[in-house]
């Protein structure tokens, strides 16, 4: 049986700060930036033990305003089933984490943005699957 490769077209040229809160645009392992300004802004997140990544980016839109898409496949993704972004509760206390100690937010709109989060990704996940039957 032959693999099938998929992606999913983004309709987005860039996106910045509050569309990250409660959407994954993007694979963040393979976002670019200036070595100078990460060096300079990500030393004091270091302790971040899960989706540090995410808190990266998230500093760093949170200064430089937004983020553009460069249309092209850069990499592959291979997500093994002992893959820690597969730990769904840990994950979701991570953010919930970053969100309270990193930037403040109320827990209702902890609570908003994790709606939106679990939508977006029914909504993928759901496109993945019937992209399977196509």
């Amino acid at each position: 049986m032959k693999k099938k490769k998929m992606s999913i077209n983004q309709n987005l040229d860039k996106f910045d700060f509050n569309y990250l809160l409660s959407n994954r645009p993007i694979a963040l392992s393979t976002v670019m930036i200036q070595k100078k300004f990460a060096l300079k802004k990500f030393k004091k997140y270091l302790y971040n033990e899960y989706a540090e990544d995410y808190l990266w980016w998230l500093v760093a839109l949170k200064e430089i305003n937004y983020c553009y898409i460069l249309k092209q496949n850069l990499s592959n993704i291979y997500l093994a089933d002992n893959n820690r972004s597969m730990n769904i509760v840990k994950n979701y206390k991570s953010l919930y984490k970053i969100y309270k100690n990193n930037f403040y937010l109320s827990n209702y709109s902890i609570l908003l943005i994790f709606i939106k989060l679990i939508l977006n990704t029914l909504n993928k996940n759901i496109f993945k699957f019937r992209s399977f039957f196509a």
